[in-house]
Formats: structure tokens, sequence, C-alpha cells
């Protein structure tokens, strides 16, 4: 009898420790997968913000522009816009065109294009423009009228157009009727250094002094 209650105890204790052992892998096993989906968790987090703060950036960056405005006007610099701003905008954040501006020469309801420059042109300077234009339209005129180069009037662009006249020589040509007055022949272009009989001789049919 009591070698039997002592096999009974045997066999209770075994069961015990075996249905502790199962409980405790169980345990283990769920403690690994909370682990697991713990850590992947904030990697998906992670991921979202990224693309979160991944298209704030473009869009921001889309919604600026950066503009230099200079000439004249009273805050010339780089100045950071917003999208559909117009030329009359950044001037007002410019501080203004100062008093010599020529403002009509502006298109001031124009939009403003990223990264570009606006220069505000003086009154003295469309004056300037002007006149240089105008006395490029008559020399333009008169050389296509005869077919020669005036060399009383011609520019030092249109004299290198001309045969054994460089540059240099171009500039002496221009720099002898300043200091000497008008050509009165085309013959006393060889007074100028470097231009012999040879090269008059094959420059006489494309010049003149009309």
């Amino acid at each position: 009898m009591r070698n039997l209650k002592k096999k009974m105890s045997v066999l209770l204790l075994t069961v015990l420790c075996c249905q502790l052992f199962l409980s405790g892998c169980g345990s283990d096993k769920e403690m690994l997968l909370m682990e697991e989906a713990t850590l992947e968790q904030p990697m998906q987090e992670e991921s979202v913000t990224e693309d979160s703060l991944s298209e704030e950036a473009v869009r921001s960056f889309g919604e600026k522009l950066y503009v230099y405005i200079c000439g004249a006007i009273n805050d010339p610099g780089v100045y950071e816009v917003p999208l559909e701003t117009r030329v009359y905008e950044i001037i007002k954040l410019a501080g203004g065109c100062t008093p010599e501006a020529a403002t009509e020469a502006v298109n001031q309801a124009r939009m403003l294009v990223d990264g570009e420059q606006i220069k505000i042109p003086t009154l003295e300077e469309i004056e300037q423009g002007g006149a240089l234009l105008e006395q490029l339209c008559e020399g333009v005129s008169e050389t296509e009228a005869s077919g020669k180069i005036n060399l009383n009037t011609a520019s030092v662009e249109e004299l290198v157009t001309l045969k054994g006249i460089g540059i240099s020589r171009a500039q002496a040509i221009i720099q002898y009727r300043e200091e000497h007055g008008a050509f009165q022949n085309i013959e006393e272009i060889m007074n100028i250094s470097g231009i012999g009989k040879s090269t008059y001789e094959k420059l006489k049919e494309q010049i003149s002094v009309r």
C-alpha cells in the first residue's frame, strides 16, 4: 500500500512537470512572436514617414521661385517668391524702382520664371540703345544700297569684313578718321600703318568715302 502511494506521488509529480514544461515553451513562443511584431511595426511606420517627408519636400520646392532683380531698383538681389508671382510684385519686394528707371520698358504683368534675372533699365540706357540702333540701321542701309563699306561711318564690325582687315587695322582706321577727319578719297586708306598698295588693290572695289 505504501509503495502504491509512493508510485502515485511520483506519477503526479511527473505530470505536473510536463505541464509546466509545455506551458513554458508556449510562453517563449508567444514572446518571440510579440518581439518580431514589435520590431516590424516601427520599420513600417518609418517608411511611411519618409515617403510623407519626401512628398512634402517636393511639394514645398515646387511652390517657390528664386529670381534675381537688378538695375534701376532700390534693393537689388535674389528674392524667394511664391508661384505665379508677377514682375510688379517682385519690384515692390525690392523696394520699388529708382526715379531714373524706364519702367515702361519692362512688362510688369508677366509671371516670373524660376532662376531668371530681371534688369530694370534706366531712361539713359534706353536712349543710348535707341541711338545705337538707329546708327546701326543707317549703316546697314547705306552698305546695302552701295554694296561698299563707307570708311567714314563704318564700325569695327563692318570694317573687319573687308579682305585683309583685322580688328587692329579696323581700330586704326577709326582712330585715323577721328584724328584727321573724314577720308577725302579711298586712296587715303594707304596712310594707315600696315595697309600698302597691294592691300589697297584688294580693297578698292569694296570701300567708299561717301
